[in-house]
């Protein structure tokens, strides 16, 4: 099965971008987005399909983008020294993920992939 992920452009999308940030802000206790900036965010995004078990980003690469699944399961994860893998969090769609490095400028600390 795959995963619909949206690949959110902020830097193309300056005035979205920054709406992102206020939002952020403000609806994190509600877990929320409104409608109208939902549908800005999702206007400035481009699709990508994922096969399962596919990664979308590793721990440690460059964060150039925030994401939301559309459709499917995204796993969040990091891999110990030991080599097993710690499931952090399993998204489901209409979560958006990936801002915090996107916002600090700083790696990814976790890695996504592809639930199924």
């Amino acid at each position: 099965m795959l995963s619909h992920v949206r690949q959110g452009m902020p830097l193309t999308c300056e005035s979205t971008f920054n709406k992102w940030i206020v939002a952020l802000n403000s609806s994190r206790s509600r877990g929320f987005l409104s409608p109208e900036l939902e549908q800005s965010l999702r206007g400035c995004a481009r699709r990508l399909m994922l096969a399962k078990n596919e990664m979308l980003f590793a721990h440690g690469s460059p964060a150039n983008a925030l994401y939301c699944v559309e459709r499917g399961l995204v796993r969040l994860s990091v891999t110990g020294s030991s080599g097993r893998e710690a499931v952090l969090n399993v998204l489901e769609p209409g979560h958006w993920f990936g801002e915090a490095s996107l916002f600090t400028d700083t790696p990814h600390d976790y890695n996504a992939r592809c639930g199924r």
